[in-house]
């Protein structure tokens, strides 16, 4: 990954500058930190998910990708689908070398890392190495471990953000709140590079990479993204003819920068504002992933509007316990997704789970 920087910060934030990244905060909208000009919002219209087997379908690909305007629903109003506070969730993760490395003389080894797991809580956390980093491989693998490890262990503070009811008048407080803790992530984790830089005597640059996060709880999800790859909700809802919609979503602004092949990564230039992160609420969320820019490369659209079906295939198949982690290897390896590739690392991570419909059609 090059690690050019952009000129200019990628999101918008209400932001409070002190200087102090512990006392940066950023007013957001529970499910993104960017303004609605900038956000997804037209659902994507998700169609049949391809047979086992089949290729991924690249973004440039019709089926599956068309936007459609929202329906209006007609009473009386179809069932609804509720959240189940004790459902259970599945979790994959899965991390290649690109094509590019591979070829390289000696093959160069895969700087991203990725971790998927379900206790004691649902987590995503990838990192990508920047490429011209020496060492960014461990960098990005060191972040992973250390802040799954950190989520880990502020366990009961987690719960307080994300498993417990919010009243609307103190959703900002409870906002303000998740956007500390955020970048107290960020910050522990600038922490594990410079230990490893002290460690290795080397530079803190050559460890440097980028950082996608989700942790779900009962009630909401925190993320939070640091430099390009994506994050990406699936969504259920009815319609008015009483069929259900499958719609998959990115979080946050895509990331690059200016120029081509630019982005921000965890090191002594990275500030607050360079941070996104913002709070999901779950009650309709069946799917989460979090995935690399070479992941994305072939799954999303660049300005983030558009996601593959081929994500909804993969976490259907985790939702009912048959997708093996070498199903992504061969998908990531792949004539269909490595045509027109960068060959550049790929990695994901999954969670996805069921929800509840409720027993009975709200009345007219």
């Amino acid at each position: 990954m090059t690690d050019k920087r952009s000129k200019r910060p990628r999101g918008r934030h209400k932001t409070q500058k002190t200087g102090a990244w512990t006392a940066t905060v950023a007013v957001q909208p529970s499910e993104a930190t960017v303004a609605p000009e900038e956000r997804a919002e037209q659902p994507v219209n998700a169609t049949q998910a391809p047979a086992a087997g089949e290729p991924p379908c690249p973004v440039g690909d019709a089926p599956g990708l068309q936007q459609t305007a929202p329906e209006t629903p007609s009473a009386p109003l179809p069932p609804t689908l509720v959240l189940n506070r004790q459902r259970s969730w599945q979790c994959m993760h899965e991390a290649v070398a690109g094509l590019s490395h591979r070829n390289a003389n000696p093959p160069l080894p895969c700087q991203d890392a990725a971790l998927g797991r379900c206790l004691p809580r649902p987590t995503l956390v990838v990192a990508d190495g920047a490429g011209s980093a020496a060492l960014s491989e461990v960098g990005s693998q060191a972040v992973v471990g250390g802040l799954a490890r950190l989520l880990h262990t502020l366990d009961k503070q987690v719960a307080a953000l994300l498993d417990g009811p919010v009243e609307a008048q103190t959703l900002p407080e409870h906002e303000l709140l998740a956007r500390n803790f955020a970048l107290l992530l960020v910050k522990h984790a600038k922490g594990v590079l410079d230990d490893l830089a002290e460690q290795q005597r080397r530079p803190a640059r050559d460890f440097r990479c980028t950082l996608l996060l989700i942790v779900a709880g009962q009630e909401r999800a925190l993320w939070l993204k640091i430099g390009d790859g994506a994050l990406v909700f699936e969504r259920r809802s009815w319609q008015a003819d009483g069929s259900l919609q499958v719609g998959l979503h990115t979080l946050g602004a895509p990331g690059k920068g200016e120029f081509a092949n630019t982005t921000q990564f965890i090191d002594d230039r990275l500030s607050p504002a360079d941070v996104q992160s913002g709070l999901l609420e779950l009650q309709d969320i069946s799917g989460l992933a979090a995935m690399s820019d070479g992941a994305a490369e072939k799954l999303i659209a660049q300005d983030g509007s558009r996601v593959a079906r081929q994500l909804e295939h993969w976490l259907a198949a985790l939702r009912q316990g048959r997708l093996p982690r070498r199903d992504l290897t061969r998908s990531f390896y792949s004539e269909a997704f490595c045509a027109g590739s960068t060959g550049d690392d790929c990695s994901i991570g999954l969670l996805a789970s069921e929800l509840s419909m409720a027993a009975e059609s709200p009345a007219d």
